[in-house]
């Protein structure tokens, strides 16, 4: 028998293209088996921006997915307490599907299937609690700040992306985007001991890149038009490009320059009907891959955990702006306009 829904929460809730509401629900009442978390700190990732602006329209949309909280009631058969510092991965993961059991757990099947509930669809971390199974928890230092703490999620992306690259300490990789997800990926990379090149056309953003430990930064037109890659890698080529920004002429750019044997990683989003053209005896005769990546696994949330645990600083070189959930509209215009590399919904406010 489902338990009544009694448990208030306090939810933030794209309406329509540019607008939002404040919105009270009742969820089910939390059972044993179940970890309650008071929602701190939320970020405003792309999907969300998305919403916002009309160009992914499902409205109304509960959106949320890179947070950090407070636990406050959890099952006695885990090693969570109340009071502990956690990141959520809110991805639905089955367990039981094909993917799931092949340990690709972020292609579960149910990944995508509409809620069996009445209320908005989206991950719901926008929100002044959560309510999940123990597997979707991980305990964080308390000396993380819960700014920086909700950026878990996205580190756990990076480390998917690099995963899936093979990369080996003292690879020369570049980067292709000197955005959020771009340094993340400079930050693990650097972490890992690969010797990083950063490139991005804007070079307002090279003073970045470089304070999250890349070795060098160039434009992409100096990619292209020097023999840069030449002198760092001493002819061979770079042995991992990230494509984490600039569309499909990025990866082109990057298959046309990595080195023999080398891999091209696409972690961007791109347009639907985005076509990429490459020489075939290209990729043949220099024996290239082309790798795409998307969102992370259980695993990849636990790695970035125990790294964090490690190296409570990792984040300090990266701009981060919380503001109240009564600033909820202006937090989401300042997320679009890129004025920090997140903006956070503060939930705490409202505990």
């Amino acid at each position: 028998m489902s338990k009544p829904n009694s448990f208030p929460v306090t939810a933030l809730i794209v309406t329509g293209k540019g607008q939002i509401e404040i919105q009270k629900f009742l969820l089910p009442e939390p059972s044993n088996d179940q970890v309650v978390i008071r929602v701190e700190m939320c970020g405003i990732c792309t999907p969300e921006q998305r919403v916002f602006k009309g160009s992914r329209a499902t409205y109304p949309y509960w959106g949320g997915h890179e947070l950090a909280g407070i636990v406050e009631q959890a099952p006695t058969n885990t090693d969570l307490q109340p009071g502990q510092q956690v990141a959520v991965g809110l991805m639905l993961r089955c367990g039981e599907c094909e993917a799931c059991r092949r340990g690709l757990n972020n292609h579960c099947a149910y990944l995508n299937q509409p809620p069996a509930d009445n209320f908005p669809i989206g991950p719901r971390g926008f929100s002044s609690h959560v309510i999940v199974p123990s597997y979707k928890v991980f305990s964080l230092p308390t000396a993380l700040p819960a700014e920086k703490a909700a950026l878990t999620e996205p580190l756990a992306c990076c480390l998917h992306s690099i995963q899936r690259a093979r990369v080996a300490s003292k690879d020369n990789v570049v980067v292709i985007g000197a955005g959020t997800m771009g340094l993340l990926h400079t930050i693990a990379l650097t972490l890992q001991g690969c010797q990083v090149i950063v490139a991005d056309n804007d070079v307002e953003k090279h003073s970045s890149a470089f304070a999250a430990g890349a070795h060098r930064v160039v434009t992409i037109t100096e990619l292209e038009e020097t023999n840069i890659l030449a002198e760092i890698t001493s002819g061979w080529g770079p042995d991992v490009f990230f494509c984490t920004r600039g569309g499909v002429d990025a990866i082109t750019i990057a298959t046309n320059l990595v080195g023999r044997g080398g891999r091209v990683v696409i972690y961007q989003s791109l347009r639907e009907n985005d076509e990429l053209r490459l020489r075939a005896n290209l990729l043949h005769y220099r024996e290239i891959e082309i790798i795409g990546t998307i969102a992370q696994t259980t695993a990849d949330l636990l790695q970035a955990t125990r790294i964090l645990y490690k190296h409570t600083t990792l984040f300090n070189s990266l701009t981060v702006k919380a503001l109240p959930l009564q600033q909820a509209l202006e937090a989401f215009e300042t997320a679009i306009y890129g004025e920090a590399n997140r903006i956070m919904i503060d939930f705490r406010d409202l505990n």
